[in-house]
């Protein structure tokens, strides 16, 4: 097997390109799920997220200065410090008490400490109490209780602060929670982002060919791209004028493809004077052909089909339990007796016959064409039958890509 083909096998590479274009396909339904996954988000944040009022005060914190003393910049410096100390005050159980007796409350230190926070405003002499809860009105009870109680209590630890309370807490008439347009937007964004990556990650994994372009990748060459009758006439006349021309051509379809011979060997039969299809695809039981001779039960006289350019063997009935037709000596015999009457034989052959008739067959060719069609076959086909096909020292001329009809 020749180095360069190893190569082309073992080396493994992401196309972007072709990843991008592939991605086209799914970007409606990226599209459709974000938006779903946005509503999704909408309604979840309906059902299971309450909405949370808010209400809270400001504490303006002072160290103590006599009467017609000036303020200097060691006593704000020493403010500042009381502040965060009244961060931490607020927090103990004695002023937590202190605010739940005033409201009229009574819970778990820490389960108000869930509904409560505090921080000290920067570079000021300012400290935060901001209070929390599906209940609007116990939210301004708490707020107001602390109002009262706090700076009392506060004085009362600190000794030379002063505290005072700078804005009063109202009664909170909007909710603080996100908006359902913020979740939903939320939502979509990450579903996007998801649906994105898993279908970048669906384009790397998915290695069916697409595009003609995927089988530049392989180490023969692209001989067609056909798709209208001109292409199949330009793929004949690179047939017919080749350098190295092969009597017995072999086309084979790789995976699943469904195109075949059959519109190559007319327009081989414009360019030269006899050209014989032997059809090895399908099961077609409605008219004696390949499979009724191999068996035993017809003549190789009565199997040709006689069209306006070439002739014809279909591929007839083929009983289940007959065997590996194709390996016996009647098919190499047969072949060789139409070769000496025909300028050229085709051999239309599928891939998914049995490896030891579909190499048999293939070793009869002088020469066989990759037929790949688009979205029909993948990369990891081509490559097995490629080496399937140089185990058995058969001559690979090129490949051609078919493109889906309609």
């Amino acid at each position: 097997m020749n180095n360069q083909w190893t190569n082309s096998r073992d080396e493994i590479c992401i196309d972007f390109w072709r990843l991008l274009l592939s991605l086209r396909r799914w970007l409606a339904w990226i599209l459709a799920g974000a938006v779903l996954c946005g509503l999704l988000a909408m309604a979840a944040a309906g059902l299971l997220d309450a909405p949370r009022y808010e209400a809270g005060l400001l504490l303006h914190v002072r160290n103590t200065v006599a009467p017609g003393e000036t303020v200097s910049s060691g006593d704000v410096s020493a403010s500042r410090e009381l502040a965060e100390s009244c961060v931490v005050l607020v927090k103990t159980r004695d002023a937590v008490t202190l605010v739940q007796a005033c409201a009229g409350t009574a819970m778990d230190h820490n389960e108000f400490l869930k509904k409560f926070s505090a921080e000290a405003v920067a570079e000021t002499e300012l400290v935060r109490l901001t209070f929390s809860d599906s209940n609007a009105a116990g939210v301004k009870a708490l707020a107001v209780a602390a109002a009262h109680v706090l700076p009392g209590y506060l004085e009362g630890v600190l000794r030379g602060a002063s505290v005072s309370v700078t804005e009063m807490p109202e009664l909170p008439r909007e909710p603080v929670s996100r908006s359902r347009v913020e979740t939903g937007l939320l939502g979509f964004g990450i579903g996007a982002v998801l649906l994105f990556g898993g279908a970048m990650a669906a384009g790397i994994l998915d290695d069916r060919i697409r595009y003609s372009g995927d089988l530049h990748n392989f180490p023969w060459p692209l001989l067609a791209q056909l798709h209208t009758r001109e292409d199949f006439a330009s793929l004949a006349a690179k047939l017919r004028f080749s350098t190295a021309p092969c009597r017995i051509l072999g086309i084979i379809q790789i995976g699943n493809s469904n195109g075949n011979g059959k519109a190559l060997a007319p327009a081989l039969g414009a360019l030269e004077e006899r050209v014989l299809l032997i059809d090895c695809c399908g099961d077609a039981a409605g008219e004696p052909g390949l499979w009724d001779y191999l068996s035993g039960r017809e003549q190789p006289e009565t199997l040709i089909r006689r069209h306006n350019r070439f002739h014809e063997i279909t591929a007839g009935r083929r009983e289940i339990d007959e065997g590996p037709l194709l390996c016996s000596r009647r098919m190499e015999h047969l072949v060789q007796r139409l070769t000496e009457h025909y300028d050229r034989v085709i051999l239309n052959i599928p891939g998914d016959l049995p490896a030891g008739e579909f190499l048999v067959a293939a070793r009869l060719c002088h020469g066989v064409l990759l037929m790949a069609e688009e979205n029909h076959c993948t990369c990891r086909d081509l490559r097995k039958t490629a080496e399937d096909l140089e185990s058995v020292q058969v001559k690979i001329i090129g490949s051609v890509f078919q493109e889906k009809v309609g």
